[in-house]
């Protein structure tokens, strides 16, 4: 009866779909729960301040339930719900369908957004037959599907558009190892917009960088287009994700060094 869905990195942008209820970006204290939810984490290292967090406002001992579809999951919660497949909403296709718990055409709209935003509109290979029936079945529980996609790709702002020409100014090539590279500076940081998605189009590359500034670390988010695992490489900086997207955070060290350090590891590496 004591819930509240807490979004656990606050630097994450909710879209305006419609009838949201709230979301809250910090867990409301001096409440104790006894039950965590956890979506999308690979380890709580991505909950922001997990530690702090559960001394200030969770029981001692709360059950956590983690529900995460990265492959490098370490299994952190007393209930781990795991699958390598295209995105948590897909899994929670699954577990609302398996309990027969009724799919309101508010909640299909926003596992249909989830699906659609982790796959980039069914371009990328985590897309599957399952994932293709799923957003039909979706579809037919009342999906406004039109509405996602125009939430999600047709709503960018003059500084979204200013973030996309600085990517582009930004924006290194290098031939010999088949790498796009940007960087972003702090100015842009906590715009809602995938600029490796962009990037990773460019033809004639197979590994594709983007490194943006934030006001706590530097984030990199990688994508390969070929076998080259960027999760493993990832690995070695303390990041990791899927064999074809992966991400990293750095502490510590500038825009610049960052950008060297993955360079001359990635030419190691290829």
């Amino acid at each position: 009866k004591n819930a509240v869905v807490w979004l656990g990195d606050f630097e994450s942008e909710v879209a305006p779909f419609p009838n949201l209820f709230p979301i809250q970006t910090q867990p409301p204290s001096p409440n104790t729960f006894d039950l965590v939810i956890v979506c999308d984490c690979s380890d709580t290292s991505r909950i922001f301040d997990w530690e702090t967090h559960k001394k200030a406002c969770l029981s001692k001992h709360p059950t956590v339930v983690n529900i995460d579809h990265h492959p490098d999951n370490t299994l952190f919660g007393d209930i781990n719900i795991h699958d390598s497949i295209s995105s948590v909403c897909e899994m929670m296709w699954q577990l609302f369908t398996t309990a027969k718990w009724p799919i309101s055409t508010d909640i299909a709209t926003y596992l249909y957004a989830g699906i659609l935003f982790d796959t980039d509109r069914f371009l990328h290979s985590n897309t599957t037959a399952a994932t293709l029936e799923i957003a039909a079945q979706l579809k037919t529980a009342g999906a406004h599907t039109a509405l996602c996609h125009s939430i999600l790709y047709e709503t960018l702002t003059p500084d979204t558009i200013e973030l996309i020409k600085t990517a582009l100014n930004n924006l290194e090539i290098h031939h010999d190892i088949k790498t796009a590279l940007t960087t972003i500076p702090l100015s842009f940081s906590g715009l809602p917009y995938k600029t490796i998605d962009l990037i990773r189009q460019i033809q004639g590359t197979d590994i594709s960088i983007v490194i943006s500034e934030t006001d706590r670390y530097i984030k990199v988010n990688l994508r390969s287009k070929s076998d080259v695992s960027v999760s493993t490489f990832a690995h070695q900086f303390g990041g990791g994700g899927h064999h074809k997207a992966a991400g990293i955070e750095f502490k510590g060290p500038s825009l610049i060094e960052v950008k060297q350090t993955l360079l001359t590891a990635l030419k190691a590496t290829l």
